[in-house]
């Protein structure tokens, strides 16, 4: 994914989290459609706390719902069709997603307040939308991103 392709990306998002003309912010299920809709990743996986990688089923997935908030990444790789949930301690590990948390580089994660339960405000997790794919990232162990995803 060229860069400013995902600059588009990161606009049309920044957009679509503004408060409306009342001054109100949009609820998380409601931008967890959204960025289902502009991404349509179908493969869903997750890293958890033991570093292990899961793949997610439709229900797996609308239960984390519930883990949306500031502590938690998704990465989305847009033409893989690929969305990674993660923790930000999990996230620190991947070394690539480490530098765009630390805004090492001119990309930084997207980040924003919204609605949960129709009444508490919160902040949003770390969105990131990589420009490499899977495929050209090392982890720790020395092996790819793409290498150690969950496998069917």
């Amino acid at each position: 994914m060229e860069k400013s392709e995902r600059d588009i990306y990161v606009t049309h998002i920044e957009e679509f989290v503004k408060r409306n003309k009342k001054g109100r912010l949009k609820a998380d299920i409601e931008i967890i459609n959204y960025l289902n809709r502009l991404f349509g990743c179908i493969e869903l996986q997750r890293i958890n706390h033991h570093g292990d990688f899961e793949r997610l089923t439709y229900r797996k997935e609308h239960s984390l719902i519930n883990l949306f908030n500031g502590f938690q990444v998704i990465i989305y790789f847009p033409y893989e069709g690929l969305r990674l949930y993660c923790s930000l301690k999990e996230a620190s590990k991947i070394p690539y997603i480490n530098t765009i948390l630390n805004s090492e580089f001119k990309d930084k994660p997207i980040t924003f307040k919204c609605i949960k339960n129709k009444c508490e405000i919160h902040n949003s997790p770390k969105i990131i939308i990589s420009i490499a794919d899977s495929d050209s990232i090392i982890l720790e162990n020395d092996k790819t991103l793409k290498n150690s995803l969950a496998r069917y």
